[in-house]
């Protein structure tokens, strides 16, 4: 089944490091910013919406759908719609939050389950959308 979920899609960003003191101990903390949080958050209940099935899945199919720039007007957002994203993020630093929130949700046992992954990105003229199927 093709599930499709309608969010603009985020790369994952690396982890920011913030020390504290901690019984007179400098201790590291990592964490991401605020507008990641909020979109795994979302994208994680939008997910369990979907109410799939865990199982042994070992593909994962998936398109992500990027709205256009606002710099991108008129004539020209009908010439590359549905055109591959070729600059902006990398497919594994976008698909990396997907299979965490599916891994979270224990739809996956684990995400190193998956050992075939085909991802792609697209323009589109929506507000943005995931699109993925497991097998």
């Amino acid at each position: 089944m093709i599930y499709t979920i309608s969010i603009v899609p985020t790369p994952t960003p690396r982890p920011r490091i913030k020390s504290i003191l901690k019984n007179n101990k400098k201790i590291s903390i990592a964490y991401y910013p605020k507008n990641y949080t909020l979109y795994k958050n979302n994208l994680s209940s939008k997910i369990s919406e979907l109410k799939i099935t865990p199982k042994d899945y070992s593909e994962l199919y998936v398109t992500f759908g990027v709205p256009y720039p606002k710099t991108v007007i008129g004539g020209k957002k009908n010439k590359i719609e549905g055109k591959p994203m070729r600059n902006k993020f990398d497919c594994d630093n976008v698909v990396k939050g997907l299979m965490d929130v599916l891994d979270n949700l224990n739809v996956l046992n684990d995400d190193r389950q998956i050992y075939i992954l085909c991802i792609s990105k697209l323009w589109t003229n929506t507000p943005g959308y995931i699109k993925f199927k497991l097998i």
